[in-house]
């Protein structure tokens, strides 16, 4: 079962700008990888990445972890995994052509600020379990919306499952491997 973690401080970042902004994202972002790491008995200090900055399994442990204003989320795996966190609104809209394609607007329909998030936080995990980020933003199509937590994504000619949670004001995505009945055991710290 994999447990991913998604730590909420609402408001914690509205004062904050440039360097220390990031540098408490990043702090919440190691928090909650502390506690998905807690979680199989070992110390995210283990934890290392290569030389573009992805994960680096250990001892069989594949990791990820992501974060935004006011949140962050991390999750330990047995298998490649991939995370992704954003706030509920439609950012980047004029960036929208560059990442839904005219065959993804015929499966996804009108495309609101969930449903961006949700479409934005799907390709991103498929991306960061690759280990490439938004290089390959352009190959990472929808396929199909399950339901209102998962989507099918495709990226290198092989489809992807992705399971996400929604709350506090926040879409997380996870893509892995997942046995066709796993569940996902969300924690949500706010």
């Amino acid at each position: 079962m994999m447990a991913p973690i998604v730590c909420v401080e609402r408001g914690r970042d509205a004062m904050l700008t440039g360097v220390r902004r990031v540098d408490a994202q990043r702090a919440r972002a190691r928090a909650a990888l502390k506690l998905a790491f807690a979680r199989i008995g070992r110390s995210p200090d283990e934890a290392h990445t290569n030389a573009d900055g992805a994960p680096v399994a250990l001892a069989g442990w594949h990791w990820s972890q992501s974060h935004t204003r006011d949140s962050a989320a991390a999750v330990v795996s047995t298998e490649p995994v991939g995370i992704d966190v954003e706030p509920i609104e439609l950012r980047r809209a004029v960036q929208l052509p560059n990442v839904v394609s005219a065959a993804e607007h015929r499966v996804l329909g009108q495309i609101d600020a969930l449903l961006f998030t949700r479409l934005w936080t799907a390709k991103e995990s498929v991306l960061k379990r690759a280990g490439v980020g938004l290089a390959e933003l352009s190959d990472c199509r929808v396929v199909s919306v399950c339901d209102a937590t998962r989507m099918r994504l495709t990226h290198r000619g092989v489809e992807h499952r992705v399971e996400q949670s929604i709350g506090h004001g926040f879409v997380v995505s996870v893509s892995a491997d997942f046995a066709p009945d796993a569940e996902l055991d969300w924690t949500w710290s706010a």
